[in-house]
């Protein structure tokens, strides 16, 4: 089962990490993007429930890379983008599909 995200969290926690050691996570997110007038989209910043049934806010620094690809017929484009969470610099893809209008936290790179 997926967690349900609620309301915006008021507390200020610190910004973690999802565990994954560079495996493909699949964590469902609910995520902020700016859109261009070609429709392009550009993620800005995301949330996700970890662990803890804590929401995290992670804020995008930098887009790498953005890949459509196609699944067993489903369209998804595929964004490898930087932040910083905890106290160091990640690399991970973010996954949105198209078809559902449904992103996720793809899988860690660093």
């Amino acid at each position: 089962m997926y967690p349900v995200f609620g309301h915006f969290q008021t507390e200020k926690k610190e910004k973690t990490a999802p565990k994954a050691g560079g495996t493909v996570i699949n964590i469902p997110i609910q995520l902020i993007s700016s859109c261009s007038t070609l429709g392009e989209l550009t993620p800005l910043r995301f949330r996700y429930e970890n662990e803890e049934h804590i929401l995290s806010t992670i804020d995008i620094d930098n887009v790498l890379s953005i890949k459509e690809k196609q699944y067993n017929g489903i369209s998804e484009i595929v964004y490898t983008c930087q932040a910083v969470f905890g106290n160091d610099v990640h690399l991970f893809e973010l996954s949105y599909t198209v078809n559902t209008h449904r992103w996720k936290i793809f899988r860690l790179l660093s």
